[in-house]
């Protein structure tokens, strides 16, 4: 599968999903003008407009922003587009969401006391890389993944079409704690 066509089915994946009590908020659309991206603080040149972006804002009492936890989604075509890619997310480029205040308007899915701010801190990251078959296999079997990086097929998004939310569900901050429950299940007790 292209990145076009894989971009395209994307454009088909979930607008919003809940993972626990926190929602999760698309916020990146093909060829939408006012999205949010990621950038490095100080640096508008060096941006990051993935390809998918979902958004889960912290809100502090009074309802304001005091960050954001983000899932990055990047479709790879090639090895030098994952390596590109990959260098953006490393733990050396502390990373920050950029939000126009017009989109922060539109968003009509959370209660924001002050819609002003627009460089908003990243509290907590996750990425899915989008791989050729060929190089899925080659770097499952040669590379680990950093604490922060998922990796799937891009020949599966076909397949899937529409991602189930449990994938993201995942990818969240809260799928780093087990309690009793998901302890005895994971080792079906």
């Amino acid at each position: 599968m292209r990145d076009a066509a894989a971009k395209a089915r994307i454009a088909n994946w979930p607008k919003e999903f809940r993972s626990g009590s926190s929602l999760w908020i698309r916020s990146r659309e093909l060829a939408e003008e006012d999205a949010p991206f990621l950038f490095v603080p100080g640096s508008r040149q060096f941006s990051v407009m993935p390809d998918a972006l979902f958004l889960h804002f912290v809100l502090d009492e009074d309802k304001c922003i005091e960050g954001a936890d983000v899932i990055s989604v990047e479709v790879c075509g090639t090895r030098q587009n994952l390596f590109d890619k990959r260098s953006r997310y490393t733990n050396d480029n502390r990373l920050g969401v950029y939000c126009k205040e017009k989109w922060l308007n539109g968003l009509a899915q959370v209660e924001i006391a002050d819609r002003s701010l627009q460089n908003i801190p990243i509290r907590y990251l996750s990425v899915l890389f989008l791989l050729s078959k060929q190089e899925y296999i080659l770097f499952k079997k040669e590379m680990p993944a950093w604490g922060h990086e998922y990796f799937a097929c891009i020949d599966s998004v076909e397949h899937l079409g529409v991602i189930n939310e449990d994938v993201f569900q995942r990818m969240c901050p809260e799928a780093h704690f087990f309690d009793d429950i998901s302890l005895k299940q994971a080792v079906h007790i």
